[in-house]
């Protein structure tokens, strides 16, 4: 392997490392941090395999994309190790994005935003954002989250799910029992918040 695509390999690896490590802490449920470790473990095995700096950059551009998209606590202490031991990877700011196109992309960027974004605050790493800036993120995490909350609470009332909303009531179901399969989210904190006992009994036999 030639000088140039060693240093990129090694960079790549590095940055791989710090990723596995705050992985192991995050707040993803396991089967995704697990999902993750499988993707990095053969993104290494094919670039052993054919060690060529257009794969490397690939991969690379690919872990960067994925923590860039991502917003919690252990995300910012990933960025910070990375900075701090000055491994090239781009982050891309996906707090200014949002605010730029004004909606979440998946259900999964909004899941994230809704558990993560208040104590990513309260953790003093967002002083590079305006107040203005805040409270637009603010904002969009209360209009999303009531838009979906709607939807379950007219679906109850109705006792079924139209067929133009399905797939909707899917993602706020998701959504509300932090991206887990709806029997696996009955016991979750802010469904239990929200529905009693027989309402949450409701929801899961119309989405059946």
């Amino acid at each position: 392997m030639e000088q140039a695509t060693f240093l990129l390999f090694d960079n790549y690896a590095n940055a791989v490392n710090i990723a596995e490590k705050y992985l192991d802490i995050s707040n993803l449920d396991d089967r995704t941090k697990d999902a993750i470790l499988y993707n990095y473990h053969d993104a290494n095995k094919i670039i052993c395999e054919e060690p060529i700096k257009r794969v490397i950059k690939f991969f690379t551009k690919e872990l960067s994309d994925h923590w860039s998209s991502w917003t919690a606590v252990w995300v910012e202490l990933f960025w910070k190790e990375i900075y701090d031991n000055k491994i090239q990877l781009k982050r891309t700011d996906n707090v200014v994005k949002l605010i730029e196109r004004k909606r979440f992309l998946s259900v999964d960027e909004a899941t994230m935003f809704n558990k993560n974004w208040a104590q990513v605050l309260a953790s003093g790493f967002l002083s590079r954002y305006t107040d203005d800036q805040i409270r637009c993120i603010n904002e969009l995490i209360r209009k999303d989250k009531e838009k979906r909350l709607d939807l379950l609470i007219k679906s109850l009332r109705n006792e079924r799910v139209s067929c133009s909303d399905y797939f909707k009531y899917g993602e706020a179901i998701s959504y509300f029992t932090g991206g887990k399969l709806f029997c696996e989210g009955i016991e979750n904190e802010e469904i239990s918040l929200l529905f009693n006992k027989e309402e949450v009994k409701v929801l899961k036999r119309i989405w059946q």
